[in-house]
């Protein structure tokens, strides 16, 4: 799997060099640096396209967060069993309070079981 970088950063790395090489004269070595940027300009991005999503996209989630566009502006939601939940709505409603006095939730400190955590599966491993 390819590593995502922060493009916008390295921009700003690749520009600076640029500058620098161009202020000092030398001409081959700020050419070269445009040149990197131009081909991180024209790299394809990693992040999925955010195309509209059907109920049948819904129904297939399982609280995964989805975000609620209302033309001029927007919140985030929750989507549980193919239902939509703005968290808004849930943090007003105590859900947070429901979850953290209600339910047992872990901490790395008390685990149930012997795991590890990362944000993602590691690389090569399916999402399961």
């Amino acid at each position: 799997m390819a590593r995502p970088i922060d493009g916008e950063a390295y921009m700003e790395l690749l520009k600076e060099q640029y500058l620098h090489h161009e202020a000092m004269g030398n001409k081959q070595i700020a050419k070269a640096w445009q040149g990197a940027m131009q081909l991180l300009y024209d790299m394809p991005t990693l992040k999925a396209p955010n195309e509209l999503l059907t109920q049948a996209d819904l129904d297939s989630m399982d609280y995964d967060k989805v975000w609620l566009d209302y033309g001029g502006d927007g919140e985030w939601a929750m989507v549980v069993y193919g239902r939509i939940y703005s968290l808004a709505n849930l943090e007003g409603c105590g859900f947070d309070d429901i979850l953290r006095d209600e339910v047992a939730g872990e901490t790395m400190d008390r685990p149930s079981g012997d795991y590890t955590v990362y944000r993602r599966p590691p690389e090569g491993e399916e999402d399961t």
